[in-house]
């Protein structure tokens, strides 16, 4: 059975690899913010917030949300629809990175007032097209 997890006014600080990753769980993020997610020793990841479509679709829902000083994407999507209203991503790699996966298109739905950049996240939020790999299932 597919899982659901609702993140809230929290603080997830770093981290290594990702700051909060699903697999084909449905996923709430609303006030978090997520700062200094950085890459494994291997320099693998390093993503704020990484969600992947292995199976199914799941709602992934992210609002008034800051990612900051991520080492690879601010936002990683593989495959996977998500939507995004009031997040900041700001000091990333790639700020918002949208993979397709597994024969699966990315869909990023702007929900209005998103912001990206470096050292403020103060343009247009861009999805981009990067090549990267999510990390397998645990």
């Amino acid at each position: 059975a597919p899982s659901a997890l609702h993140l809230e006014h929290d603080l997830v600080t770093d981290s290594f690899s990702f700051g909060v990753v699903s697999h084909d769980g449905d996923l709430t993020i609303d006030g978090l913010h997520i700062a200094n997610t950085r890459a494994q020793g291997n320099g693998l990841f390093g993503d704020g917030i990484a969600v992947i479509r292995d199976f199914r679709d799941a709602d992934t829902a992210v609002s008034n949300t800051l990612v900051s000083d991520s080492a690879r994407a601010g936002i990683a999507v593989f495959g996977a629809p998500i939507s995004l209203t009031n997040v900041n991503l700001r000091c990333a790699a790639f700020a918002l990175a949208a993979d397709p996966y597994l024969g699966s298109e990315p869909v990023v739905a702007d929900g209005g007032g998103n912001l990206c950049g470096c050292p403020e996240a103060d343009g247009a939020c861009k999805a981009v097209t990067v090549g990267l790999m999510p990390p397998p299932p645990l």
